[in-house]
């Protein structure tokens, strides 16, 4: 029986039964002030990762000699003080798998308290267990917490908290069953993430609408084919990026050019993106080119991210910022990330003062996890 439960059931006569039924339910109250500490204790993870199905097994050894063990509380926490549960932490699915030390067909779990991060293991009889009993409680398929939920935060693990109490059942001087604490411990567990980063890039079709620019060039993951321009008439073609990496404090995707975007014939080259006021932390809207030398300000290029995290980028939908050999941020994050996607969509155009020739250059996407 829960403690909470009621307990019209343990009424001694009539008068009391009668009584009972007036005054409505007594609550089986418990005691954990006069808990002993636990021999020695632990809790290991089948899967330490976070925010991953996992068995907890759940180790313990009496220090006090039990009349009888009725009950055992499981409660999830934060840290030794605040034993309140990780918000990703998640006993919905969770089952009990075996106890030892115990006689385990006569324990069931009861998961009411499950969204408090409370298990119970109950037993109607309960079992007498003598000091330095080994016992353990294997539980499965327990969602752990997420790195910084817990006692630490900006790492690649996290120490969270379990306390563990066995109870008794006795009579008060009131005739009034009440659980009282017997053993206690609080135990701290930990989950870790293994270091991992992947980034893709990944071409995009033409007429693709991306971050209010709509492509006309396709592209693969490894080209950006501009093909003969149009004078007067910007080209605009586009790479999906995606990230996803359990660097605890982020990373970083920078986008440059490998020296120029040149001709074949010397001095022949295009110069980034340099409207009015523009530059990558205040990108603006498309301008045409509007020099009349050659090969200065002539032809221009220019990029725009989907990725509102990097500075100056928030209102960026339809606005460019110069692209040069300069590294500028296109993707960025302050913390882990299961999986990110940006559109990075370049600009090109020249005008009748650019010469003609044969264009091409490296474009560098470097990507710096912080662990």
């Amino acid at each position: 029986m829960d403690y909470n439960d009621n307990m019209n059931s343990r009424a001694r006569n009539t008068k009391i039964f009668v009584l009972l039924l007036i005054l409505g339910p007594v609550l089986l109250a418990h005691n954990d002030t006069k808990a002993a500490s636990f021999s020695s204790s632990s809790v290991t993870l089948s899967n330490t990762a976070p925010i991953t199905s996992s068995s907890h097994t759940i180790n313990f050894t009496l220090a006090t000699e039990h009349e009888p063990i009725k009950e055992i509380h499981i409660q999830y926490g934060k840290t030794q003080v605040d034993l309140t549960k990780p918000t990703s932490l998640s006993l919905d699915q969770a089952s009990l798998n075996s106890v030892s030390g115990l006689n385990g067909s006569l324990w069931t779990l009861d998961t009411t308290s499950k969204y408090d991060g409370l298990l119970k293991l109950v037993s109607d009889n309960g079992e007498t267990k003598a000091v330095s009993t080994e016992i353990s409680v294997v539980l499965d398929n327990v969602t752990n917490a997420e790195i910084g939920e817990c006692s630490l935060t900006g790492q690649m693990y996290d120490t969270c908290y379990v306390r563990v109490i066995t109870y008794t059942e006795i009579e008060d001087e009131n005739q009034q069953l009440i659980l009282t604490a017997v053993d206690s411990g609080t135990i701290s567990y930990q989950i870790q993430d293994v270091p991992s980063l992947t980034f893709t890039v990944e071409g995009v079709d033409a007429s693709t609408l991306t971050n209010g620019i709509t492509t006309t060039v396709a592209t693969n993951y490894n080209t950006l084919p501009f093909g003969k321009l149009k004078l007067g008439e910007p080209a605009y073609a586009a790479h999906k990026l995606t990230v996803a990496t359990t660097a605890a404090n982020g990373y970083k995707v920078q986008v440059y050019l490998d020296g120029y975007l040149e001709g074949t014939r010397p001095l022949n080259k295009i110069d980034p993106f340099a409207a009015l006021n523009v530059s990558w932390s205040t990108p603006q809207v498309w301008s045409s080119p509007d020099s009349s030398e050659i090969n200065s300000d002539s032809g221009w290029i220019g990029a725009n991210t989907s990725d509102t995290r990097v500075q100056g980028w928030l209102n960026g939908a339809g606005k460019f910022g110069p692209i040069s050999s300069t590294k500028h941020s296109v993707m960025e994050s302050a913390t882990k990330d299961y999986g990110t996607t940006a559109y990075v969509t370049y600009a090109i155009e020249v005008n009748e003062y650019q010469p003609v020739d044969f264009y091409t250059g490296v474009m560098v996407y470097e990507i710096t996890p912080t662990y």
